[in-house]
């Protein structure tokens, strides 16, 4: 396993309220091959070409990932978000 792609334990920081009108990596646009179903418009300058996402589509910012968590570069991945499960007696007494 690189030890760039080990799992991570981090806590959503941020969701934005509003669904984003264009993507700025390419990398995840279906275009390009990536999971989010988009398509090509044009731009407000002519050799630019936007990105925009066919479905609601909203930025969700991770940190608090822990000191040993910077990775150095970006890199595709998938995360999975979450919370562990706990009974509500459980909850009750926290």
């Amino acid at each position: 396993m690189i030890a760039e792609k080990r799992t991570l334990r981090c806590r959503v920081t941020d969701v934005d309220r509003v669904n984003v009108a264009t993507l700025d990596e390419p990398v995840l646009a279906s275009v390009y091959r990536g999971p989010i179903p988009s398509e090509r418009q044009p731009g407000p300058d002519k050799d630019k070409d936007r990105i925009v996402p066919l479905a609601a589509t909203y930025r969700v910012r991770i940190g608090d990932c822990g000191p040993d968590a910077e990775l150095g570069r970006e890199i595709a991945g998938t995360v999975v978000l979450g919370h562990a499960r706990a009974s509500l007696a459980w909850r009750a007494v926290k």
